[in-house]
């Protein structure tokens, strides 16, 4: 094998919402125990969840990420033996199904461990989740399956009870996950593996399943194994676009195929062939899908028929039925007779039986032509064609079949082997977006995707109508060869009677400015930059010899030009605070440093848009930077002390620190009067008043409450109750400055009195978010609202928006009762807003909440988020 290098190219994920890059040097990742090989990536599967995940920001537990679930790659390193354990090792080694050489098919469903992730040259992964690739299975194909099969797979053995023994020794898996330590199983899915089903629920041949979403690749792998199992399948799909190319299939033509169009129509044909024999129901489409199947489940009592009397024995206990959701299930309680699943996906990571069990069986099943991968629909080559890809599936036009990149060096032509199908000819052409009507010509594959994401496209920029046409003009490189590929439009014209831009900080310069700028310096006429060196090199060639006034000419281009590229590096939200880390964050730090011309200029941009403070350490650098003299010989800036947009988390996992508590102290004296917007991530429920006996809480407080100017405070993960002076009483840090007019609160407590006369004190307040409350199982929020308003003669009624934020099973019922009795008027807004949860459904609440709610106040979309109102009822329905 060939020697293994210390660094690696990775595809890496710096911000939600942003496309991926390509970085190099990055470590290859270490084999960390004697169950781990080191595998060398060639070919990648893309999946749905590698552009959702960023396009909406959910399962990504860390920044910068590496993303990637699936690849097919070579062993190249396995466990060395230890000195001390040298013989043991060496035999249970030379007894593992893999060796150096094999192909095999790497499954990552621990996506928290980016040594598994699949979007780097080199990738860590226990053998229990690779599955040899057999001679008669392309790699490019194999890569299209792993995720997929183990979703399938776990959704029929372990929620549906299907044990596969019979065909080719496949496993039982509730069997093995009830033989092991029920403690050695995650918390979140014990309940699910040791008593979702009964033994006697069991699903057996001839039962029937309905699958709803039956073109995506988990339905695929799905339908073919409950088809080795025995069942009877009912697949429920767009038949404009798939059903053809089902109804003809040879492994994927269902027992009865039923159209989606109509969800209606379609559960009364399910209900009308199937009936009463229907106990199992399997979406992998959404949550709305679910909801029609539960209804499939329990079909509607016929009105007419007289109700049983209470004493009629029972022959046998009713059956219950069972409805799998992959991607999210019904909104409502589940009836009696109905079961919920969740896919236990982690288990596949988690508990070694499982995953050897599966990844074996998968080996046979592939050698022995019994299970066939999803259609490949297109290969792209190399880290850039990964986004080229994701941008294929955004924009719908990988349907029915799956998406490779090939990082191989086999070439062009060996790679478009594999395609199964084009995706731009039909059904694939009736899938895309362009044919409804809108466009009549195909889409183009691979050239339209040129750009890394269509969100930071040129294009994307023109829609937003403050940065048109600017983002794509800046070619990376040395000072000297950085020159515009192209300009927009609008400065391609006459430049001179040019408006000002709104909210733009650059403005034209005078023309006397101008014409001093306009002299070429000692510095950039004694420096020969590098791309004329290479036009009189090119002379030999034929090539024209560039003359001195081209360089001047080249080399110059007008400063407002360039500010206006600048800016166009930024989101173009400009609420947005970005983090250290982003690739703009950085772009800025650099031109800060390259020129005078644009040290000023990309100063502010910095001060204005990338205050972003999450350790201990910015804070005490910020603190130093701003009691320090500006540096000599460099224009004067605009001061630290007027930020106006702040992200501040300078502590740890505990509150109890004193010196970082006087740092914010110190901070926020310094910024207090331009200060208007705040979003604070600290742990205030780690210290009790009790506690403090270094008096940390009443040091904060002395800051909060000098913040006179701020208008938006984001509190996340705890809610901010302070000591104020005395430890015996506490005050609602937010509730302090006169000018608050929007506010974001974490496990904000509604039953408590001390709440709603804070919102209803708090006189410009216009808007109120409740993330993840503390509530009562139900409560009436008007009735305590202008109960309390009622108490206090100063307080009067005005315009307030209440927003309740929580993951869908959490959130509160609110009684609406005499609703509008208390609010004629309908000056109190109630509103729900519904927090998604990830594909695999197993992070916590909490956290993701307080991601979900910190990635919408980075990027300043939280108060435009589009939440359900909660009405009262009628009044006939009252009464």
């Amino acid at each position: 094998m060939a020697e293994i290098p210390a660094m690696q190219t990775v595809l890496i994920l710096h911000a939600a919402k942003q496309p991926y890059e390509t970085a190099e040097g990055y470590q290859v990742p270490e084999i960390q125990n004697e169950q781990e090989v080191l595998v060398k990536t060639e070919h990648i599967g893309l999946n749905p969840i590698d552009w959702k995940a960023p396009d909406f920001n959910f399962a990504i537990p860390t920044l910068p990420y590496i993303s990637g679930r699936e690849l097919v790659g070579r062993v190249v390193r396995r466990p060395q033996p230890s000195s001390t354990t040298a013989a043991t090792t060496s035999q249970k080694q030379s007894q593992s199904r893999l060796r150096e050489g094999d192909q095999v098919l790497v499954i990552s469903t621990d996506y928290r461990d980016l040594r598994k992730a699949a979007y780097q040259e080199y990738v860590v992964t226990s053998d229990f989740n690779a599955a040899r690739i057999p001679p008669n299975v392309s790699p490019r194909a194999g890569a299209t399956l792993g995720v997929a099969f183990v979703a399938a797979a776990l959704s029929l053995a372990v929620c549906m009870g299907v044990d596969f023994s019979h065909v080719l020794d496949g496993p039982d898996l509730l069997t093995i996950l009830r033989s092991v330590p029920p403690e050695s199983l995650p918390q979140d899915i014990r309940a699910e593996c040791l008593s979702g089903i009964g033994n006697h629920e069991r699903a057996t041949a001839g039962d029937w399943v309905v699958i709803w979403g039956g073109s995506s690749t988990s339905a695929n792998l799905a339908v073919q194994l409950a088809r080795l199992a025995g069942l009877k399948v009912v697949t429920v799909v767009d038949k404009l676009r798939h059903g053809l190319r089902l109804s003809n299939h040879t492994v994927l033509r269902p027992d009865l195929l039923v159209d989606s169009h109509d969800p209606a129509r379609a559960i009364d044909i399910i209900r009308a062939n199937v009936g009463k024999d229907l106990r199992f129901a399997l979406d992998t489409s959404g949550r709305e899908s679910a909801g029609w199947l539960l209804r499939a489940l329990t079909p509607s009592q016929d009105a007419n028929a007289p109700p049983s009397p209470p004493d009629t024995p029972r022959n046998s206990a009713p059956t219950v039925k069972h409805l799998i959701g992959l991607t999210g299930l019904p909104k409502e309680q589940a009836p009696e007779a109905v079961a919920y699943h969740t896919v236990p996906i982690k288990v596949f990571h988690e508990v070694p039986a499982v995953g050897e069990a599966l990844v074996t069986w998968l080996e046979r099943l592939l050698e022995s032509g019994l299970v066939s991968p999803p259609e490949v629909l297109g290969v792209e080559e190399g880290f850039e064609g990964i986004n080229r890809g994701l941008d294929r599936m955004r924009k719908g036009e990988i349907r029915g079949g799956r998406m490779v990149v090939s990082l191989a060096p086999e070439g062009a032509a060996a790679a478009q082997e594999d395609v199964t199908r084009e995706a731009s000819v039909p059904p694939a052409l009736v899938d895309s977006p362009m044919a409804d009507g809108v466009a009549e010509e195909e889409p183009q594959p691979s050239e339209t995707s040129q750009a890394s994401s269509p969100e930071f496209t040129a294009q994307k920029l023109a829609d937003t109508g403050l940065r048109r046409g600017s983002a794509t003009l800046w070619q990376a490189g040395p000072a000297g060869d950085a020159v515009p590929r192209s300009f927009p439009d609008e400065q391609t014209d006459d430049r001179s009677n040019a408006a000002p831009r709104r909210n733009s900080l650059w403005q034209p310069k005078s023309a006397e400015i101008a014409v001093e700028n306009a002299r070429p310096s000692v510095k950039q006429t004694d420096v020969t930059p590098d791309w004329a060196l290479r036009g009189k090199a090119g002379a030999t060639r034929g090539q024209p010899l560039l003359t001195e006034l081209d360089l001047v000419q080249r080399q110059r281009l007008p400063l407002e030009l360039i500010l206006n590229i600048i800016e166009s590096l930024l989101p173009p939200n400009e609420s947005s605070i970005l983090p250290a880390s982003h690739s703009a964050t950085k772009a800025l730090i650099s031109f800060s440093r390259v020129s005078r011309s644009t040290y000023d200029f990309s100063t502010r941009l910095l001060r204005k848009r990338c205050m972003h403070i999450d350790s201990t350490s910015r804070l005490s650098l910020l603190l130093l930077s701003l009691f320090s003299p500006s540096p000599r010989g460099l224009p004067p800036t605009l001061s630290l002390k007027c930020i106006t947009s702040l992200y501040l988390s300078p502590f740890g996992k505990s509150l109890d620190d004193k010196p970082t508590a006087m740092w914010v102290r110190e901070l926020f004296c310094e910024v207090c009067d331009t200060l208007k917007r705040l979003i604070v991530d600290m742990p205030f429920g780690t210290l009790s008043g009790y506690d403090d006996h270094l008096d940390v809480r009443p040091t904060l407080t002395d800051g909060f409450q000098r913040l006179s100017k701020l208008e938006e405070l984001i509190c996340l993960r705890d809610y901010p109750a302070l000591t104020f002076m005395q430890q015996t009483f506490t005050v609602n840090c937010w509730s302090l400055w006169p000018n608050l007019r929007r506010v974001v609160l974490f496990n904000a407590p509604m039953s408590s009195h001390w709440l709603w006369y804070d919102i209803a004190n708090t006189a410009q307040l216009e808007q109120v978010v409740l993330a993840r409350p503390l509530v009562p199982p139900r409560i009436n929020v008007k009735d305590d609202y202008y109960h309390m308003l009622n108490s206090y003669d100063h307080l009067t009624p005005r315009k307030i928006k209440i927003v309740l934020a929580d993951v869908e099973s959490d959130l509160p019922e609110i009684e609406t009762t005499r609703w509008d009795e208390y609010d004629p008027e309908g000056m109190l807004a109630i509103e729900k807003y519904d927090i998604p949860t990830s594909f695999y459904g197993d992070e916590n609440a909490t956290d993701l909440c307080c991601d979900w709610v910190k990635m919408a106040a980075l990027n300043g979309s939280i108060w435009d988020w589009k939440s359900h109102p909660v009405d009262s009822p009628p009044v006939n329905a009252v009464q």
